[in-house]
């Protein structure tokens, strides 16, 4: 009788244990899917050779978890990808290989320049326009986007009540280089951040002149140029009339349909 009652408290013990180890692992794996999220990362759709060009066709999107927060993860999202189009791979890559930033060249070998004068085409300049969070579009322009550079400035020749305001593009489908000192290579350890207090433009070195002669005169503001925009011709400047020509000819529609 005593060796039967030690058999069920052993077979009681056992199963206990096994619950107790069964809830404590499931307690365990609800922490860790809580500490982690779901993100979709960039993959190559075929084979690169080393210091091929990244092209958008050569990117495909693939589902991941990372832990929240981990800022030294290397993966480029696939919101990310524009950034990279365009770059070369530091080294030949694989079919279905997870890209990341570690992967992308930083250096020009044909001209044996690095950082940021590696992107610069020949015949071009860098010059930098301060932002803030309107003119940047809250941190959402990018290295590697294209924009159009819009300046706002007092009208020459008004004093008091006469002074007036102009609104007119200055240069269009400029490329963006850098965004504060993200030059679109992100690295491992550094802040995620989008704010940044300038943006660095890729221009030719009259419209350099053009940039810093009007940031003195007035303030600049930045619209995303489309992937696949065309220059606007007949640019029209925007002035006060312009505004109050407008609102004329929208009172006088409305009243002629009320006829």
């Amino acid at each position: 009788m005593r060796q039967k009652l030690l058999l069920v408290a052993a077979v009681f013990f056992g199963i206990l244990a096994f619950v107790l180890s069964y809830q404590q692992i499931n307690a365990e794996k609800a922490k860790i899917n809580n500490m982690r999220e779901e993100i979709v990362v960039v993959v190559l759709s075929e084979d690169l050779s080393a210091r091929e060009e990244i092209k958008a066709e050569h990117l495909a999107p693939k589902k991941t978890y990372r832990f929240k927060g981990d800022k030294t993860n290397a993966y480029i999202t696939w919101k990310e990808r524009n950034n990279v189009i365009g770059c070369k791979v530091a080294s030949a890559y694989t079919k279905g290989e997870i890209l990341t930033w570690h992967a992308i060249d930083t250096s020009s070998e044909e001209t044996g320049r690095t950082g940021l004068t590696a992107k610069i085409d020949n015949g071009k300049v860098a010059v930098a326009i301060p932002v803030d969070a309107v003119s940047s579009m809250n941190g959402l322009v990018r290295p590697n986007n294209r924009v159009n550079v819009i300046g706002t400035f007092t009208k020459p020749g008004g004093r008091g009540d006469n002074i007036e305001l102009i609104t007119m593009t200055l240069m269009q489908d400029i490329r963006v280089l850098a965004c504060g000192a993200d030059m679109g290579y992100q690295n491992v350890g550094r802040s995620s951040s989008r704010s940044y207090g300038t943006m660095t433009l890729e221009v030719t070195p009259f419209q350099a002149k053009i940039l810093i002669f009007a940031q003195r005169k007035g303030r600049l503001s930045l619209i995303l140029h489309p992937p696949a925009g065309t220059r606007e011709k007949n640019l029209q400047q925007v002035e006060w009339s312009t505004i109050t020509d407008l609102s004329s000819g929208a009172n006088q529609g409305a009243n002629s349909g009320k006829k």
